[in-house]
């Protein structure tokens, strides 16, 4: 999982600046309840109580690790269905499965993301043996100018037809291709070369490079690979087969409710 650089999508959360206000006010009516004295036997109870059983403090960071991860679960809940229609889309070329197929899987990779490139075999394969499920692929160029110029490759092959051959190639280099690379993959595919220079710098191809980016900040998406899985799972980093079955198949009993 390789981190996100270009955008920054952070923010004081409300609810974090609202929780440092009740705590204020919690420690001010304290003062009024209890004296000097009183408060320095609480503070030595719990420190010896700390010392007796550390587990305490265990147990309350395990409780508030929890209450962040669900409140995080739902944060994706609720930005996968108020935003799906931005979400779930894709060019038909960089799209596998019937229309219809459940569930929709959109995968956001970096064309020089390593994690990616051992992650698009795994994925392939197991699309095969998944033919019901409807899989859309999203690039965000977010590991520099050779990524971007990986994806506008990648882009102006899928506007001839030849996408997912163009991505394979430049996703499994291991070197970030220059244009010369890129120009010898492309006439590989039999392209026509200067559609395909005029494509990688055109309207089309920017603005489907800038939709997704759109699309990622709107998850809060931070790293390549992510999957957006059915419409409730945000599933971050590389995951095997196995996973990937299972997590289809909740997703596809979640989208039956």
């Amino acid at each position: 999982m390789l981190p996100l650089l270009w955008f920054s999508l952070w923010s004081p959360a409300p609810a974090a600046l609202a929780a440092g206000d009740d705590g204020a006010a919690a420690l001010q009516a304290a003062d009024k309840v209890f004296t000097p004295a009183q408060r320095s036997a609480i503070v030595a109870i719990v420190r010896q109580a700390l010392k007796q059983d550390p587990s305490i403090l265990t147990d309350a960071f395990s409780s508030m690790r929890a209450a962040v991860a669900q409140d995080e679960a739902q944060r994706v809940r609720k930005a996968l269905k108020a935003n799906w229609h931005k979400i779930a889309q894709a060019p038909e070329w960089a799209s596998q499965g019937p229309h219809a197929g459940r569930p929709v899987i959109v995968a956001f990779i970096d064309p020089r993301c390593g994690f990616c490139r051992r992650e698009t075999p795994v994925v392939q394969s197991w699309l095969k043996s998944h033919p019901h499920v409807r899989y859309m692929e999203r690039i965000i160029p977010i590991l520099g100018a050779g990524s971007l110029q990986g994806a506008r490759a990648i882009y102006a092959a899928g506007l001839q037809g030849r996408y997912a051959p163009m991505r394979d190639r430049v996703v499994m280099s291991s070197t970030t291709p220059n244009q010369a690379q890129l120009d010898a993959m492309a006439q590989s595919l039999g392209l026509d070369m200067g559609r395909f220079h005029t494509d990688m710098q055109g309207h089309e191809v920017t603005k489907l490079i800038t939709s997704n980016l759109e699309a990622a900040q709107l998850l809060g998406i931070d790293g390549t690979p992510t999957f957006v899985i059915g419409r409730s799972q945000l599933v971050p980093g590389a995951v095997d087969a196995d996973r990937l079955s299972a997590l289809a198949s909740q997703a596809a009993h979640e989208d039956d409710d």
